[in-house]
């Protein structure tokens, strides 16, 4: 969330502490996701943020919140060709 919106909005769990905190969090989901043999796919739902909800990737106004390539790159890793 923007600095300036601290404070006026919820999201689920904690907020990272830095912003290698959340592509270790969104690494680390991406991997369980990619191990296990029950997860065949995915989709990440929330691509903005809303009024009250700041879960997006993108910020309410949809200037991006993260490095889009790396946010790419995890994503990428998941590895559907072990899939059946």
């Amino acid at each position: 969330m923007k600095p300036e919106e601290n404070g006026t909005s919820w999201g689920y769990g904690s907020v990272p502490e830095a912003m290698e905190d959340f592509y270790k969090r969104l690494e680390g989901l991406v991997q369980a996701m990619g191990s296990s043999n029950i997860v065949v796919g995915f989709c990440y739902t929330q691509l903005t943020d809303v009024e009250q909800e700041k879960n997006g990737i993108y910020y309410y106004d949809r200037t991006p919140k993260f490095d889009m390539n790396r946010i790419k790159a995890i994503f990428q890793s998941f590895d559907y060709s072990q899939k059946k």
